[in-house]
């Protein structure tokens, strides 16, 4: 029988796939701002097709969960945003979390698991950069985009990726210690 983690990595590449397509022909028709999110979406792809298999895998109703959380970011509903500015702040962050994604390489996965422990690049400032990263790209959009459907979002968002967090440094082997050299888990000076 296949892990479920292989199942739900092999259903989130396709799903990853098509909304990338979907990226791509808003970035053919003129949304340049998007290249950065299509850029991590392909990278995430390539990264879970690459992976390594984890030492010690979380249980079924967190990998659904952490499923969840990578998708909802997908939902959120952005119009045009005239404030470059933001546009700008938004770009910067999902570039960092490219980089967290990157410095990951073969340990990227959506799901908890021990992959082994990565304290290098980004990882020496937080010991979250990509939900810092994720998080943030979202949170500078809302105000030119802001609705209830979008606030929910958010919120889920925030939530999903506590558990996540809280999840991860459970169950990788060592995290204990990388606590005393990185304090911050995701908002420096804050959480």
């Amino acid at each position: 029988m296949m892990p479920m983690e292989t199942i739900f990595n092999l259903a989130g590449v396709l799903i990853w796939t098509l909304l990338a397509g979907a990226r791509l022909n808003q970035i053919i028709t003129g949304n340049i701002w998007l290249i950065p999110i299509f850029l991590h979406s392909l990278l995430a792809i390539i990264m879970l097709i690459r992976h390594t298999s984890p030492v010690k895998e979380a249980p079924s109703y967190q990998i659904a969960i952490a499923w969840l959380s990578a998708a909802l970011p997908l939902a959120i509903k952005i119009d045009q945003l005239q404030i470059i500015s933001l546009r700008i702040l938004s770009v910067c962050a999902v570039l960092f979390s490219i980089w967290a994604l990157m410095v990951l390489g073969k340990s990227f996965g959506v799901a908890p698991a021990d992959r082994g422990l990565i304290v290098q690049g980004p990882y020496c400032f937080v010991r979250h950069p990509m939900y810092l990263g994720e998080v943030f790209s979202i949170v500078v959009l809302l105000p030119g985009n802001s609705s209830i459907i979008n606030l929910l979002l958010l919120l889920a968002i925030i939530l999903t990726v506590i558990l996540r967090i809280n999840w991860e440094e459970t169950i990788i082997d060592g995290y204990r210690s990388y606590t005393q050299q990185v304090r911050w888990r995701l908002v420096p000076g804050v959480w």
